[in-house]
């Protein structure tokens, strides 16, 4: 016999499971190619080193969307305004051939500075980037949303905005700087795998928010 405490932590924990199994979130969200969204969470899988020219380049495409695509209004896939680094975006139709081909209900993406902290991008993907005031000049709120369990399955999103608040007056991005004169042999570290992995992405592509 369970007590009704134990009752209840197990419904909490089944409409967590549900709810889990039916949004994925990514940074910032999956290309056409990738319609496997189990290899998502094989980290086996994601590490471990081309064997093939072929594989090599397939791969490649496949992270270099899934961290750096972003959504546009129209249908299709195809270059950015960042194509000269092989950034693509992508359409409604490509979120919901994603969402409906690994059987979920929303994708939840990240790394785009959104005027609102938050946007519903397609009808089944939304972006939200929690940093307000991004780099002290975005003049964007932050954002985080709350996800639980509606009627029919679906999935309900309560989205919240916040506003920057002060903070100590450091110029932007002193912590990296304090790291790269401090502890100089991380950023060796990771120059050496930015030029072996021909990765020159970073915050320097922000141009303002959309």
């Amino acid at each position: 016999m369970h007590t009704e405490q134990e009752c209840k932590q197990a419904k909490e924990q089944e409409s967590r499971s549900i709810t889990q199994r039916r949004a994925a979130a990514n940074m910032p969200t999956a290309p056409p190619a990738f319609d496997d969204y189990p290899k998502v969470n094989d980290h086996a899988a994601v590490d471990e080193a081309p064997r093939q020219e072929e594989k090599w380049e397939t791969d490649t495409r496949m992270i270099i969307d899934f961290l750096w695509s972003d959504p546009r209004g129209g249908a299709g896939y195809g270059p950015s305004y960042r194509k000269s680094r092989g950034v693509f975006m992508f359409g409604p139709d490509v979120s919901d051939q994603f969402i409906r081909e690994n059987n979920l209900k929303l994708v939840i993406r990240s790394h785009e500075v959104k005027a609102e902290g938050y946007l519903q991008d397609h009808p089944s993907l939304m972006s939200v980037f929690s940093a307000p005031n991004y780099l002290d000049t975005g003049g964007n709120k932050g954002a985080f949303l709350q996800l639980s369990p509606g009627p029919d399955g679906n999935i309900q999103v309560t989205p919240t905005s916040f506003m920057a608040v002060p903070h100590p007056d450091l110029p932007p991005m002193y912590h990296q700087n304090y790291i790269a004169e401090n502890h100089p042999h991380l950023t060796r570290q990771m120059k050496k795998k930015q030029v072996a992995q021909a990765d020159d992405f970073g915050d320097s592509d922000f141009a303002g928010y959309q």
